[in-house]
């Protein structure tokens, strides 16, 4: 829960710490989620 750039900085911070890279969402929010994934992958 956050802005975008809290989600994203939140899941780069705990893939440096914990070495999470692989989470999962649900399909009803996938859509809301795609700005997350777009800046995460770089586009």
């Amino acid at each position: 829960i956050g802005s975008i750039d809290e989600i994203v900085a939140d899941l780069q911070e705990r893939r440096a710490q914990h070495g999470i890279s692989y989470i999962e969402i649900l399909e009803e929010y996938t859509e809301q989620f795609a700005p997350v994934v777009a800046r995460l992958a770089g586009t």
